[in-house]
């Protein structure tokens, strides 16, 4: 009979955690197949979608209830999308450095996954209303506008990473947030620089594809999703290093 050390399992993935990551790894994170397979799902399910509700446009009664189901449907394959990318955060936060199997995890009810989706919505509002707010108001997007702005998007890796690991409302505290960044105020500077990447692309990819119709839609969704994918890995990782000095559980 073979003794349980004769099987790699947690210990393969145990050890392959301890070695020391290339600077790239956060890029591989989404390539593999279940990464893939949730950027396909994404996209293919959002290809569905359009393609009903332009047939509903041609049902004359059925229509307005098709239409209806369908802004339902889009509405929780999107409460999905988030709560994956929360689950990545999660377990790149434990050490895991590929996208893992949303089957082997308890995603809850849809409600579960609504609130998710709220706190990240959440931790956008709590970082870029000001900017909105100021926006609102005077109509121009002057220096101090980009002063503001520039101020939320320096508060939104802590703001994400802090709302994807508590997955309550107390995870956007704000006095959690600053005194978060207080005790890693160096690594956290290097953590907005390098999360601005992803995240900047993947806004400016957003941007960019409303002005092309469908036809780029469709790839620019792809590539928003492995950017974010890519950004959630990196959030996880730091939380995963600096997880005594956060101290947050």
């Amino acid at each position: 009979m073979a003794e349980e050390d004769d099987f790699p399992g947690k210990d393969g993935e145990k050890q392959e955690q301890q070695k020391p990551l290339r600077w790239y790894w956060p890029v591989l994170f989404p390539l593999n197949g279940t990464g893939l397979g949730m950027i396909g799902m994404f996209v293919g399910c959002r290809v569905l979608l359009w393609i009903g509700i332009f047939a509903s446009l041609y049902i004359p009664l059925a229509g307005f209830a098709l239409m209806l189901i369908f802004a339902i449907v889009s509405f929780l394959l999107r409460a999905y999308a988030y709560w994956y990318a929360c689950l990545c955060v999660q377990m790149a936060a434990e050490g895991q450095t590929r996208a893992p199997d949303a089957l082997q995890h308890d995603e809850g009810g849809f409600l579960d996954m609504i609130k998710q989706m709220l706190w990240v919505l959440g931790a956008f509002a709590f970082c870029f209303f000001p900017a909105a707010l100021y926006f609102q108001h005077y109509k121009k997007t002057d220096e101090l506008f980009w002063n503001i702005f520039a101020a939320g998007w320096f508060f939104l890796p802590m703001t994400l990473l802090s709302a994807a690991m508590h997955d309550t409302v107390g995870g956007l505290n704000p006095f959690l947030i600053v005194i978060s960044i207080v005790r890693l105020w160096l690594k956290y500077l290097l953590l907005v620089m390098v999360v601005s990447i992803p995240f900047g692309l993947s806004a400016v990819v957003a941007f960019y594809s409303k002005r092309f119709g469908i036809w780029l839609s469709l790839p620019a969704q792809a590539i928003s999703l492995y950017l974010a994918f890519v950004g959630a890995a990196i959030l996880g990782r730091f939380y995963y290093v600096n997880e005594a000095r956060l101290d947050w559980f």
